[in-house]
């Protein structure tokens, strides 16, 4: 399974902390990750140490930078589920395309994984649940029903 952790530049301490994590739990040697960062990441070479560590527990690790396009400037135009958003629609447009055949977990640095073999026991239940996509399905008053976007697709 392909593992896409997507990041912004204000979550590089995050990020680092996650790939320290995954390494720590073990456990995902067989499966393959994309780092999805901006452009402002890309630009600072915050992504660099994170790549490193991962690297220490995927069978592959690359990383994809969404292009200068989708930057809008400053952060205060940028709201937090546009710039996260944006980053999906990116990453599927111009990289899941290339490797439909192959289903992907949506992560990002505040989904933790819990528990040593996370990622195998992921894939085994979403080939056993035999649907297009796997997630949390968020039924909140004032919000419309939707799946969050950490999930399997």
């Amino acid at each position: 399974m392909l593992y896409i952790l997507s990041m912004c530049h204000k979550e590089a301490a995050m990020a680092l902390k996650l790939a320290d994590w995954i390494a720590e739990l073990g456990g995902v040697s067989s499966h393959e990750c994309l780092l999805s960062v901006n452009l402002t990441t890309d630009r600072l070479k915050l992504h660099e140490p994170i790549l490193k560590k991962l690297r220490e527990s995927f069978a592959s690790v690359s990383y994809y930078v969404q292009s200068p396009e989708d930057e809008r400037p400053g952060p205060a135009e940028m709201p937090h589920v546009f710039a996260a958003n944006n980053a999906f629609i990116r990453v599927n447009k111009d990289v899941i395309q290339c490797a439909a055949d192959k289903p992907y977990l949506w992560g990002e640095v505040d989904a933790i994984p819990i528990s040593e073999g996370w990622l195998n026991q992921i894939q085994t239940e979403f080939f056993a649940c035999g649907k297009p996509f796997m997630g949390d399905r968020v039924m909140h008053p004032n919000v419309p029903e939707h799946m969050s976007g950490v999930g399997v697709y």
